[in-house]
Formats: structure tokens, sequence, C-alpha cells
């Protein structure tokens, strides 16, 4: 990211120069929204992204402005105010735009304006203009679309300056201004990007400060430019200008590659603690290099750096004798200001033994304090940038606490005033670690590291020494590991509170993203926590890992890169050596260790806030009294909590928001639990959630919520933001209304919660690792509860019981016929699961829900793997999916693949909750849709990609993507049951045939749908294996193929669609198809498919009914969860309805608009009217327009009215309900037009058929059509869809139009110019006979 070796070049000037200062005023650079209005409508369009803000007036006339707060700018004084404005489009380029300024309103204001290649500036007062400078053309303008010009007003003395792009314009005599904004005017139609505004007070008095080295006891040196007093270096030179002026130090550098830096010797005493800071501003140049802080410099290579980057990383590095090493590579954070004109304030600050580093005041890092290598202080700027340092304060702090007792900075096991146990840097060897030289490992301290390279294939290597670490009180351990090379699978990491191999603490990592924390007591092994994948770790070779264990408040807490992953209830150290340890053939360095106490102030060796489980019961509080010490005050007063008459009540007082109140418990998550509360419902809203929470630490927890309305919602919240794990249901179970008690219970069986409201069993989860041992209550809204009482117990086991919580290893050949791998079986109401006869049953209760079952096994998915197993349908009446888990951690990361009954597969990635279609529903004839009949399905990684076989026959790939946990499992959906045959989980061996993989060149194939009007179609691409290639074929037809695997066909096709099927074959006969099809469509020949028998008839509109148009358009939605879509589709219903009564034969009165703000039941009451007025001779036209979902499960899309409720579910309406309400209505001819995401599932609902072309009389036939803009997919907000339907239904000259007529003019447009692929077809099962719908035009 920067060159290492820094070329250095100091110039010193014999003289300071004290220069006036300017001081930036205002400075927008719009790397954020920062209030500035942003929205569309059909007038303009504002949008603030990229850094710039996009500024669109969409009318042919008029003018639109926006424009800044008011300035605090000294108009009196001397200033300079900027912009940049691109022109990125425009209707004529004469129309004007421009900066305004001096602006107190539209009537009063100074403009500074541009029209193609001239300029104007003139004065407005009281709505009357006054020309400084009428139109007039200057060569300095950059003109044409995308040309970015820059405007400067300057005012010095009683002048004011007008400059574009740099080139002085005019003069005048400084008028005062009326206003104090400043802001951008637009003319008629066209559309700019405002890159910056930047307001600037000049000629402010400079301060005039002596830089002493110590001004006082604490002050090293304080410099803020205002002279050179300190005589930093000033050049100008090809490489670099360094100079002091405006109270800035500036600093750029022009060469493309390198460094340059300046410094000087300033004497600061390392055994003191200090801090040193700078502000630095980033002016211009590259974005992805860095500058900053050079510190404890003795020459070019022995130093330490800390720099940023302008798009937001940092690192610190160190340099000895020319070694580069990174100390922190480069890092991403958000603190840092990024982009030109970005301040950012750096901070380097020696605290406790260690040396911190900040920026904008927020943490970043820190490392154990090395010794400054020499005394030279400054600045660095890499590669071709430009800064400007504001200030630089280098002082000591925290003097009367400094008196640490170092010495070559190895600190002994004494415990220094700040609660140093040990630190240890390692630039030698003085608290006398292991070293050897030996067949098995070998162990040296050199270059401020201790390297361990154990030599041996299999067991570990420690080397551990006594450290007096006193347990009762609370304390840190950190250590810095280098991961060197070696393999990734097995750990390395650090030993505590060992009394020898027999008795000892692991928390190990390993270079593939896993950690584990294992305890031997005895010689006997417990996994605390077993090996599980953390993204926290950085994996490979080369990096460094820093691991922190911490013995805080009862818990000994375990992180890594200073990322929280677990913790357990401290047990007492079994002896008092502490060191490290290295499993397998590996080799790791330690770089730096840090031991020490922590919140000594508050550590009174007896913990009283923390009460650990005694025997079976861990908490039971009838809140009799408040011995438990529940909260009872809020100092926000937002609150009330209190302990009376055998409660806990707690009362939110808040319209808005929620509260939360929680106690420190120890619960052993290793063994199973259940936790019961009962909650009274006081008072307050009754559609807002209040509830149970545990597990908790920091803003991270686990929720069991219900309502006063009867709804139940199970979440996890990270950082403050929730997950849901299962989302609100309506349960009959809940008491509802104010004054309710409603027992709810947890219980942890194994690896599953069960959730119970009520002793009813609701529903069930993976068990998931406690984020920390807090827990209570939390409620929203203005409402008050009362808890009766509350337990937490340990599950007594029997001897018999089947342990549930093991990790499955691979090879694994399940077969049912036991359950001696410990699958978590449930008898419950809703969900089913039984082995039984060499089959596992999982069976679902529910209607509108499902049920899963799933078991942790470790892959190891840096090999090849295969999972295959057997899914069989035991109940015929139900429609849901089933699906096949894997790579799951928890029900919102997980990989899906779901089969439907109707003969279709979904390979879904599910991150964070948001869906991923790795490969979309698919038809496959491999797929057995008969109830009773197996599917066995295999999953084959091969190197980076993931094959799905169905039934031995490959079906499809997707690309590998890493797994997020390691459980398998299976899913049923809706009313049903599924038994599983086997799962077998291997790593093929080296004979194992993979088949060729296949990479399509030509054609290229968007959606897997391409259009054509050719005969023919070539067909070119490569085919690879390790085997060689036998043979490739296109539809069974053999392709031209070289030595190299690549192949061509030249492929016939028939009018319509044609399937086309690559299939390549490989020595050993193993086989992989690629499917895509491409349809042809006849020469342009303009036919007619209505044939009229009658054309006075028709022309006289007898015998062909009334035309009646229902036109539904959503743009505002209540549900502050679902986007706004700006007023689009209310214009889009608007639009198509003047098309329909202005073109075509459908009357006013007739046409129905929905728009703006719809709800279910005003949509519902419209089809109702449709119903009661149509008749079997009229026509029906339903438009709709908005936010459509899809539920990937039932397979069923919806409309979403202006009410819809996506955390309940409420107002939605199903595709379903469509056609139904279709249905209902007795008409001719009905056509369907839908604009969502997801409309094509309206074929799904029903099936799909494609309807043939005809020339038959449409008219005399029936016909029920859709027209819809997608397939399964998300559409744009704006639609090119209804762009082509509106133009080709405005621009149509035939009198008859069909509706196949009016698709096939907007299929291939749309395809071209979005990414949707439109659909036509029969709505099957409502009475289509086989018409079509006519728009009959109006004479």
């Amino acid at each position: 990211m920067k060159t290492k070796q820094i070329s250095l070049a100091f110039f010193f000037l014999i003289f300071a120069l004290i220069a006036n200062a300017q001081q930036v005023i205002y400075n927008e650079d719009y790397s954020s929204t920062n209030g500035w209005p942003e929205g569309n409508n059909s007038t303009r369009e504002l949008d603030v992204r990229n850094g710039k803000y996009y500024f669109q007036h969409k009318r042919a006339d008029k003018n639109w402005k926006v424009r800044t707060p008011e300035l605090k700018v000294n108009y009196d004084g001397d200033f300079e105010l900027e912009t940049s404005i691109e022109r990125i489009s425009f209707n004529n380029k004469n129309h004007a735009f421009g900066l305004m300024f001096g602006n107190k309103d539209d009537k009063n204001t100074f403009h500074f304006y541009l029209s193609n290649n001239q300029y104007r500036v003139s004065d407005k007062r009281d709505d009357k203009y006054v020309n400084y400078k009428g139109w007039k053309t200057s060569s300095a303008i950059n003109t044409g679309t995308y040309a970015t010009n820059k405007f400067k007003v300057k005012k010095v003395g009683s002048k004011i300056s007008f400059y574009i792009n740099g080139t002085f314009l005019l003069s005048k005599n400084y008028n005062s201004f009326r206003g104090k904004r400043m802001g951008v005017y637009i003319f008629d139609k066209q559309k700019i990007a405002i890159n910056y505004i930047k307001a600037t007070q000049l000629n402010v008095s400079p301060k005039i400060v002596e830089n002493k080295i110590t001004t006082n006891g604490n002050t090293i040196l304080n410099d803020d430019f205002t002279s050179n007093k300190n005589n930093w270096a000033e050049s100008n030179s090809n490489d670099a200008v360094l100079e002091v002026k405006n109270n800035r130090y500036y600093f750029e550098h022009k060469r493309t590659s390198g460094g340059w830096s300046s410094t000087k010797s300033i004497d600061i005493d390392e055994n003191k603690e200090f801090e040193i800071e700078a502000q630095f501003l980033k002016i211009g140049g590259i974005k992805n290099n860095g500058y900053g802080f050079v510190f404890g410099r003795k020459d070019g290579n022995n130093q330490f750096v800390f720099t940023i980057t302008a798009n937001g990383s940092y690192s610190i590095d160190q340099y000895v004798d020319g070694k580069y090493t990174a100390i922190k590579e480069w890092t991403k954070s958000s603190y840092i200001k990024k982009g030109e004109y970005a301040y950012n304030t750096l901070k380097i600050k020696k605290e406790r033994g260690f040396i911190k580093f900040y920026v904008n005041d927020r943490y970043l890092t820190l490392y154990t304090h090395k010794p400054f290598m020499g005394k030279r202080l400054g600045f660095v700027v890499y590669n071709d940038q430009k800064i400007a340092i504001n200030n630089l304060n280098i002082k000591y702090i925290n003097q009367t606490n400094t008196n640490t007792n170092v010495k070559n900075n190895i600190t002994t096991t004494t415990t220094t005033s700040n609660g140093i146990i040990l630190t240890d840097n390692f630039s030698s060897n003085k608290n006398d670690w292991a070293v050897s030289n030996r067949e098995e490992a070998d162990l040296e301290i050199r270059n401020g590291k201790y390297y361990f390279n154990h030599k041996r294939d299999s067991k570990g290597w420690t080397s551990t020494k006594v450290i007096n670490i006193d347990d009762k009180k609370d304390f840190e351990i950190e250590t810095k590991f280098l991961k060197i090379d070696g393999i990734s699978d097995n750990g390395y990491g650090v030993v505590f509170g060992r009394k020898d191999v027999q008795n000892q603490f692991i928390f190990t990592i390993t270079a593939n993203g896993s950690y584990s924390i294992d305890e031997y007591k005895d010689g006997k092994y417990t996994a605390i926590k077993d090996w599980t994948k953390s993204s926290y770790i950085k994996t490979g070779n080369n990096v460094y890992n820093t691991l922190k264990i911490k013995k805080e408040r009862g818990f000994i807490k375990f992180y890594v890169n200073d990322r929280y992953l677990t913790l357990y209830t401290h047990k007492p150290f079994m002896g008092n050596r502490f060191g490290f340890v290295v499993y397998h053939k590996q080799k790791v360095a330690v770089d730096n260790l840090s031991i020490k106490y922590i919140n000594q102030s508050n550590n009174n060796n007896n913990n009283n806030n923390v009460v650990a489980a005694n025997g079976e019961n861990v908490i039971t509080d009838y809140f009799t009294n408040n011995k438990n010490n529940w909260p009872t005050t809020s100092s926000s007063g937002n609150a009330n909590m209190s302990v009376s008459n055998s409660y806990y009540n707690f009362e939110h007082l808040k319209e808005k928001g929620g509260w939360a109140v929680n106690i420190p418990k120890t619960i052993d998550t290793s063994r199973d639990f259940e936790i019961k509360t009962t909650i009274k419902k006081i008072s307050g809203v009754t559609n807002i959630s209040y509830g149970f929470q545990w597990g908790k630490e920091g803003k991270s927890s686990f929720r069991f919520y219900i309502t006063g309305n009867g709804y139940y919602k199970i979440a996890r919240v990270i950082d403050n933001k929730e997950e849901l794990i299962k989302k609100f249901t309506k349960n009959s179970a809940i008491k509802t209304g104010n004054g309710a008690l409603n027992t709810l219970k947890i219980r942890k069986e194994g690896d599953q919660y069960k959730f119970y409201v009520n002793n009813t069993f609701v529903a069930q989860s993976d068990f998931e690792a406690f984020f920390g041992h807090r827990f209570g209550y939390v409620i929203y809204n203005k409402q008050k509860i009362g808890v009766d009482n509350l337990t937490i117990k340990y599950l007594k086991k029997s001897k018999n019981t089947i342990v549930t919580s093991n990790t499955l290893k691979v090879p694994l050949n399940e077969s049912f016929t036991s359950n001696t791998n410990g699958w978590n079986l449930s008898d419950d109401t809703n969900v089913k699961t039984r082995i039984s006869n060499g089959k596992l049953y999982v069976k679902s209760n529910n209607e509108k829900s499902g049920a899963f079952i799933s078991k942790k096994v470790g892959i190891d998915t840096s090999r090849d793997f295969i999972i295959e197993t057997s899914l069989t349908r035991l109940t015929s009446s139900s429609n849901g999916s089933i699906a096949f888990v894997f790579g799951r951690q928890n029900n919102t990361n997980e990989f899906d693949l779901f089969l439907s009954k109707g003969g279709s597969y979904l390979f879904r990635k599910l991150e964070n909750n948001v869906s991923n279609k790795l490969i979309p529903w698919t038809e496959s004839s491999a797929l057995s849709t008969q109830t009773y009949q197996a599917n066995k399905i295999k999953i084959v990684k091969t190197n980076n990609l993931l094959r799905i076989y169905i039934n031995d026959q490959y079906v499809n790939e997707a690309p590998y993507s890493k797994f997020f946990g390691d459980y398998i499992g299976f899913s049923v959906y809706k009313q049903q049951e599924i038994s599983i045959d086997y799962l077998n989980v291997t790593y093929p061996s080296s004979s194992f045939n993979t088949p060729p993989e296949v990479v399509i060149v030509e054609p290229i194939v968007q959606r897997g749908f391409k259009i054509v009007k050719t005969k023919k179609i070539l067909v070119r691409g490569k085919a690879t294996d390790k085997d060689g290639i036998y043979e490739i074929t296109v539809n069974g037809v053999d392709a031209s193929v070289k030595e190299d695997g690549t192949f061509i066909a030249n492929v016939p096709l028939k009018i319509g669609s044609n399937d086309l099927i690559v299939k390549a074959t490989d020595l050993k006969q193993a086989s992989s198809t690629k499917t895509f099809t491409i349809k042809r469509k006849s020469p342009d020949v303009i036919v007619d498919d209505v044939v009229v028998d009658n054309n006075d008839n028709i022309n006289n509109g007898k015998g062909f009914g009334e035309y009646y148009a229902l036109l539904i358009g959503v743009s505002d939605y209540g549900d502050g969860a679902i986007t706004d879509l700006g007023g689009l589709p209310t214009k889009d219903a608007k639009d198509l309805g003047d098309v329909l009564i202005n073109k075509y034969s459908f009357k006013k009165e007739n046409v129905i608009i929905l728009n703006n703000s719809p709800k279910a039941n005003d949509i519902i009451k419209e089809f109702s009217k449709l119903k009661k007025k149509v008749t079997n001779k009229d026509n029906v036209l339903v438009f709709y327009a908005g936010h459509g979902v899809y539920d990937e499960v039932s397979q069923v899309g919806h409309w979403l009215p202006s009410d819809a409720d996506m955390e309940y579910e409420l107002n939605l309406i199903s595709n379903s309900q469509v056609v139904d309400f279709l249905k209902t209505i007795r008409s001719k001819h009905t056509l369907l037009i839908s604009d969502a995401c997801f409309s094509g599932s309206i074929f799904k609902t029903r099936s799909f058929e494609k309807s043939p072309k005809s020339i038959q009389k449409k008219f005399e036939l029936t016909s029920r059509k859709a027209i819809t803009s997608g397939t399964l997919k998300t559409v744009p907000n704006k639609s090119m869809f209804l762009k082509f339907l509106l133009n080709r239904l405005g621009s149509n000259t035939k009198q008859y139009l069909s509706a196949r007529q009016l698709f096939d003019r907007i299929e291939e447009p749309v395809m071209n110019n979005s990414p949707n692929t439109p659909q036509y077809g029969t709505i099957y099962g409502i009475g289509d006979e086989g018409g079509d719908f006519i728009f009959i035009k109006k004479q």
C-alpha cells in the first residue's frame, strides 16, 4: 500500500515566515447527506452519493435552487467563496446554472451564472436585477456534457473579484450582502452534480506563539504554525514542496512513489507517560497511500511510523536496521474522515506501559511500549499527495501516577502501581523463557520476537514459566502472535492457570479461522468451547492475531483482535504457570506479552455483584424483596421500576422506544437449563412487545417477546441490531389484553432451544453461545408490566440421556438405525421428530410455519468434500417446500437447497437474513414429484465450485462460498412430513472422479434466456477436466472439440423456444451440463392475429361489452421498513389511465385509479365493485404497480398495499387472493398487468402455461391473461417495463391490438434495457378458453 523505503531530503531555510492566516468557515464535500434535501418526483431529483450532490431539474421551464444554511462568514472582512459544478446533461446548452451567494431570499441575492461558453454576474435587490457583467463569452469556461467548472468569488479590501477555473473574469466595488447563504441555481431541463461548496475567511490576524520546548511542567512542544519559530524544514523542489504559511505546515510530495518526511529532534522522556497530537488536512492526491507521524526516529532505517489514508485505513510500522515490520497492518476504520479537505486528528499516547493510537479521539489499537530508536519526530507523506498540518501538541500526562518499575522494558512479576504484572517485548530474554534447538522443536528469542518452530507432525510443544497472578482479582492477559507457516487446521495460542500437563487451561486459534478453549483436569480433557469458526481471526500465513484473556466480574472472557468471542464462569487456576503452545507442524512467533490487573479500584475480591449458581438452581425470585438487586431507579427518567406486592414492576414512560433492566447471573451453558418467568401485562399499548432477555453483554443479547394482542417473537440482538430467529407470530396460547398473566419458558436441551408460552410449545431454534451472563426484561413504548416470578434451573439428566451437543466427525455415515449420534428429537404439538426403522422423520403440524432439525458436523471446508442424503415426502396434500440445509450458523446465516413439489429446486445463500439466490427456482426432470418417492441429494465441493446432483444426475453448480457454520439439517414447511434415509459426509479420495467444468463463451446469455432471429446459433466454450475430455455434445449432437477443451457447434433453431443442453463427458464417463434457452423469433412480418367477422359490431361497440380498468399505484408506505417509491407507481397508474381513456375504448367513468396510498381494504372493495357490475360480455384490465415480496418457502408472491405491516405480515394481498378475486369477476376477457418485484409468481400460483399464437376469433373465446414485468426477481423502482408498455400503447396505429401482440412488442426492449424478463401467459384454473384481451383503438 505504500513504499517502505523512504527517501529523505531536508532543505532548511535561514528565515522564518510569518504569514497571514486563513480559516475555512464552511466546507461541504458531500461525503454524507448532511441535511441536504433528497428525493425524486415529476419536477426534480436530488441525490447525495459518491461524494457529489446530483441535482436534476425535469421541467422545461422555470428554475430550482438548493442553499446552504447561514454561514458564519464576516462579510465585512476578506473572504473567498467557491464551488465546483459538473454539467451532466441538458435540453438546451444555453440554459443557465451556477452559484448564488449573499443570499437572503429569492428577491435579494447575488448570481454568478454560466450558459454554454458565457457567464453573467448580477445583483438582485428587492426583486430587481443589476448586472455586474451581462452575458459575456470566456474561453476559460469548460463546455459540453460532463464538463466541470470551478466558480470562485473573492473579496479583498473594497473589491470583489470573480474567477472561473482559476481564470480572472472581472472585479467590482464590493456592495454589502443582504444574506449569509450560498447555493446553486439551475434553470430549465438539465442535470448537474455539485462537487463541493466552500467558504473561507481570509487574512485573519495570526496568533503570535513562542514555541518553547517546555512552557510548563507538562508541555514539551506546542506549534500552531503561525510562524516557523521551530525551524521545520521548508523547500521547493521537483520532489516536494514544504512551507509554513497561513497557520499550517504544507507538505506536498510530488513523486508517484516513495515517501517524504520532515522531522526534528525533540526530547521526550520515555519513562514518563506522554501524548503526541496533530491535526492533518488532506488537500489532494491519491487516496490509497499514507500520511501521518514519524516518531522515535534515529534515521531512515530506524523509526516508527503511524499513517492513515484518505480512503479510511491506518497502519503502524517499525523499521529496525532497515528491516520493516508491520506492528499493525493496513486496517479499515470508520473513525477516519475520508476524501479531500477532510480533517483528521492523530494521537499517540504512552500510558501504563503501552503505546496507544487514536484518530479523532477514537481508540484504534495499542502495543507494548518499545524504546524509541532516536529523538526525532515529525511528519511523512507517501506517493503523490498534498497535506497540511494544522497544529502539533506534545505533552506529558499522568505525571503523578508515573512511577512504573520498568527496567530494560521487562517488567518483573512485582506488581506496579498501575497494575502491570509482566510486560515483555522480547527484545532480550531477561525473563528466561525456554530456548532450544532440538529435533522436535526450535525456540529462540531474536528481533523482538519469541519464535516457536514445532517440527513434529503430531502432538504439541509448550513453553511456560511461573507468573504469580492473583486470580481473585480482575486481570487481563494479552499477547500478539504471528503465524509464519505450517498446517492451517491445528492450534497455537496461550496456556494459562497451569499446574502441569495434566492440569491446565488452553486458548488456541488456527490459521483457517477457528478457536477453542480447553480444560485438562487430572488428565481428563473437556472442551469448554469446542472448535468454532470466527470471522474475527485473520487467516493464512504471515498474519498477526492478538489473543486476550480477561477475568472480569466473575467471568473469564476471550477476545481475538479486540473482538469478543465467548466466556465462562471463572474456575480457579490449577497452577501459576503461564506460556505458549503450538500443535503439530507449524511455526509461529510471539510478538509481545502483557499481563496486568484491571478494575483495581472496584476489585474488593468479593465479587458481590456476581452470584454464581449453586446446586441445581441458578435463581429463584418471587420478588417478596429485592435480594437480587434489580434496578429500581432510572437516571434518564424514561422508566419506573420497583419491587412491591410480590411483583417487580417495570413501566416505560415514553410513547416510543424501549427500556431494559438486567442483573448479572452465571449460567453454565455446557449444561441443559430452563428459564421460566411469569409476567403480568398491567397497562398500556397492546400491540407492542415486552419480554425476557438473556445471554446479554453490552449491546448484544437474546430476546423472547410477546405482545398484548397475542403475538410472540424471538430475536438475537448484536450491537443493537436485531436479527430475527422467529418473526412475530400469532398464537392462541398467549393471554391477551391488560391484566393478563403469561408464563414464558425457555429450555436449552443439547444444542437446541425450545420456547413455550403458558406451557404450550411455540418454537424451536439452535442453541447459540451467550454474549454474556446478564439477564432481565425489556419493554417497548408506553406500557407497564409486573414480573410475578423468575426461576432458572439446570435440567437433571438420567444416566441414559443421549448427549446432543457433540460435533460429528468426518467421515460420517449416519444410517439412523439408532440415535447414537445424538439428534435432538422433539415430540411437541407443532414439531415432531423421531428416529424409527432406519429413518429420521421430520413433521410440521403448523400450516404457517415449519419444522427443522440439525446436527453439527465438523467439515474441513478448506478441503473438497461430498455431502449426500435422501429425502422422501410423506404428505400428498401439502404444497410446501422441503429443504436440505448446510453450512449453517443460525437461522439467518445458512445455505439451503429447496425442493418444490412441482419439480423445481432453488439454491440459496442466506446471510444476515438477506437472501441471495445462487441458483433461482429451476425446473428439473431429475426431481421426483410423487409422494413416497425419494430424492437423493449430493453436494460436491470441487476446488471453488459446489456441484449439485439430484438422483445421481448432475443438475447445476454455483461458486463455493465460505460456510457460516458447521450445522447440517432438514426443513419442512407447512403441514407435511418427510423422512431422511441417510446422511453421509466424506472427503473424496484421490481416485474420485469429478465431472468436467464447462464455460460457455458464446452466445452471451442473460438470465438463461436470449432472443434471436437467426436460423442457427454458434455455441462456443471450453471444458476442462484432469482426466481429459471424451466428448462434448449440444442437444445430443457432437461438437467440434480441440485438444485444450475448446469447442464449437453450429446449432439449428426452430421458431419459438429452444433448450440448448451442452454436455461434457470425461474419459471416465463423468458428465456435467450447462443449459440455456434460445428463443427464435420469426422475421418482422405484419400479421394480425385478430380475425374479425363483423367489423360493424366491434366498431359500434355491439356484442363486445364495456371496458373496465382498475389501476393501482402504491407509492407511499406507512411501515418504515418499506421504502417509499417517490411517487413513481402513482404516476404510472395515472399515465396508463390517460392512454386507455384517450386512445382506447375505455370510458372515463369505467377507469378507477387507486393511487398514492391505497390500503388493502381499498383494493379489495374495488374488486368487489367490479364483481357486481361486470357482465359476461365486458372486458376488465387490472394494473398494479408498487412493492412486491415473494416467500421462497411457500412460493407465493404478495402485493404490498400502503398499510402493509412487514413485521406482523398484515394487510398483504397474495397472488392467490388476486387470482380468486379475478375468478369471481364474470368478464369475457380479463387482463392483469403487474409491475412489481416477483410479479411472475402469479403464474406459479396455479401453474403456468404459454398462450399459443392463434388466428381464431379471439374476442369470441373467454380469456384470463397476465403480463408481468418479471419472473421471480426484483425489479427497479423506475420501471423500464412501464416505459415501453405506455410507449407501445401510445404509438400503436392498429385498430385492434391483442394482449399477445402488445407483449411481443415490449418483451425484447425490456430485456435489452433492464435486468428483467417480462412474462405473458394464462392464469390457469379460472376460466380461460384460449381467447385474448383486445385493445380497440378509438377512431
